[in-house]
């Protein structure tokens, strides 16, 4: 019996319930476990066990409470007067009450300080938040660095919960070696910190509980690599569908069996998740360079180490080739996309990568196979951040884009993925979705609703080819149009017009064919053009300026070569005598 007072039922309180007998018993035989579970003995009740029964038994090591309806108000009485009196225990189970973020704060801000031996915390199915997780994680779980088990499933913490445990909290408890946040609405987004930040900090967990959340495919990609590399006693993930085919290459289908066949590489992981440079580098200058199908620099891209992505590409001793293709297809860029990173899609950028109207062949999450450029990847799964940097690093200059260099930009544009769509013909559809101004994207890509550019692709595509008639106002440019066409009629009535009247304005855009060969047969083969007929006088030579850069284009300069000249036949005057090359570009301003 302990040397402490028997625990005596405060008359306060009304009679004495009959779950007081098991805190009787635990103190006539100095027992360590004291079971009171499904009693419904609520707030009040929890308040007496704090003030009469709990000083009574110090020496309890376990303390089951399980669905008894107890509050906030019974978990801070718990919290500050009934822990402090066993601070022996080393199991502590509230599953099934509803002690909310309060009675979470309560238990990290005094409780657990109290029992710093505690191994395991049971506070499954209590109404807790992400604010409640967050207190947990900041301040409880430093009091507890022992602790083996904790379970927080059905509760409510979401990602933001999610990732303060994985920042903050696992962190404090290393030892931990069975961890359940199942139905917590944690998304691919906790997931992935509980990855990258959770996973490394716990190397001896055996069971981790998802299940009932919605991490998707995304989400449990990451796990089950970060558990591969980190976790090496854990051999399953609980509730959680892990596409076995896009971890590593696809290579196995089990934790274990990705181990064995990683081998020595895993320290190569180990060192790009720790973003350890120097590790980093000898890895890459002894030859590692990666394993199952992803360079060394494609995992640093897919665990979005951005500053570490940084120091590698500028390193002076390492040469990487950013135009290489990984195993399953992807590139660096591509990667970037499928990481959701922007950061790393504009390091790539700033640091060389060049986005390309080239098809590359990609795995997708359902395991097939899909023919499509990097810049469709980004049109329809990148942020607004990404696919800003990409239409920036495509741009000549900050103007207009129908400047010199621009026919590189029309032909990603207009680039078409293994299904036949276009890539501009996607943007436009997200354009439209956008909010005008209230998009990131907007500023960089208001170019791209200009009424410069968007009519001008759809009046002129890049195919057929096309064919420019220009030079001075006069030579001729009409005639040889009419001509071409074997348009007779046309040309003879055009002869016999003045200079004026039958001048062209602007520009004249027509899809016609034309011969292909010398002769002028009508069953000889033609070819399919878009022909301009650009005005010649100075005013309308702007036309000819926007398209010079522009590919599939054959330019056709009309230079006069009539000796005599011709004459108004209102004025008199002579306006168009035979000139040279030199004499007619000194006209023209393109």
């Amino acid at each position: 019996m302990s040397a402490e007072s028997s625990p005596v039922w405060p008359v306060e309180y009304g009679q004495e319930p009959e779950w007081w007998r098991p805190v009787r018993g635990a103190y006539e035989g100095n027992e360590t476990a004291l079971d009171l579970s499904w009693n419904s003995i609520g707030d009040e009740g929890v308040k007496a066990l704090a003030e009469r029964g709990l000083p009574s038994v110090p020496q309890l090591t376990q303390l089951y409470l399980y669905n008894n309806s107890i509050g906030a108000e019974g978990a801070r009485a718990l919290a500050e007067r009934g822990l402090p009196s066993v601070p022996q225990l080393t199991l502590l189970s509230l599953w099934g009450n509803s002690i909310g973020d309060e009675g979470a704060n309560a238990l990290a801000e005094r409780g657990l300080s109290s029992v710093p031996q505690l191994r395991k915390l049971g506070l499954g199915g209590n109404s807790i938040s992400a604010v409640g997780a967050t207190a947990l994680a900041e301040r409880g779980l430093l009091s507890v660095p022992q602790l083996t088990q904790l379970v927080l499933s059905s509760n409510s913490i979401g990602d933001e919960g999610a990732k303060a445990l994985a920042e903050r909290g696992l962190p404090s408890v290393p030892q931990l070696t069975q961890l359940d946040l199942s139905s917590n609405s944690i998304r691919a987004e906790g997931a992935k910190a509980l990855a990258e930040r959770g996973l490394p900090s716990v190397p001896q967990l055996r069971k981790l509980g998802l299940g009932g959340n919605s991490i998707g495919a995304e989400g449990a990609k990451a796990l089950a690599e970060s558990a591969s590399i980190w976790c090496t006693r854990l051999d399953k993930l609980n509730g959680v569908n892990i596409p076995w085919s896009s971890i590593f290459g696809g290579t196995s289908s089990s934790l274990y069996d990705y181990r064995q066949k990683l081998g020595n590489d895993l320290s190569c992981f180990q060192w790009i998740w720790k973003e350890d440079l120097e590790q980093c580098l000898a890895c890459l200058q002894n030859g590692s360079a990666g394993s199952h199908s992803r360079s060394f620099l494609g995992f640093v891209v897919e665990r979005r180490k951005v500053v570490l992505l940084e120091q590698l590409l500028d390193a002076e001793n390492i040469q990487f080739d950013q135009k290489k293709t990984e195993g399953d297809g992807h590139s660096l860029l591509s990667l970037a996309v499928l990481a959701g990173s922007a950061e790393c899609f504009q390091v790539l950028l700033a640091r060389g990568a060049k986005l390309s109207p080239m098809l590359i062949l990609l795995s997708t999450p359902s395991g097939t196979r899909q023919e499509s450029t990097v810049l469709h990847q980004v049109i329809r799964t990148g942020s607004d951040k990404m696919l800003s940097a990409a239409i920036k690093s495509l741009l000549p200059t900050d103007d207009v884009l129908l400047k010199p260099g621009a026919s590189d930009l029309i032909k990603i544009l207009l680039a078409q993925d293994g299904d036949g769509r276009v890539a501009l013909d996607e943007l436009s559809q997200r354009l439209q979705r956008a909010d005008d101004g209230a998009s990131e994207t907007a500023p960089t890509l208001e170019v791209l609703k200009s009424p410069l550019l968007a009519p001008f692709l759809k009046r002129v595509p890049l195919f057929p080819p096309r064919i420019h008639l220009c030079g001075p106002g006069g030579a001729g440019k009409t005639l040889l149009r009419h001509q071409l066409l074997r348009d007779d009629e046309k040309a003879q009535a055009l002869q016999g017009k003045s200079y004026y009247a039958g001048r062209t304005r602007g520009v004249e855009i027509m899809r016609c064919s034309i011969p292909s060969g010398v002769t002028s047969q009508p069953q000889d083969d033609t070819l399919t053009v878009h022909l301009f007929d650009h005005g010649g006088q100075q005013e309308f030579q702007v036309t000819c300026s926007y398209m010079l850069t522009q590919p599939l284009s054959i330019f056709v300069v009309v230079i006069p070569v009539d000796t005599e000249g011709r004459q108004n036949l209102r004025t008199g005057e002579v306006y168009r005598m035979a000139t040279t090359p030199a004499e007619s570009a000194v006209e023209l301003q393109f």
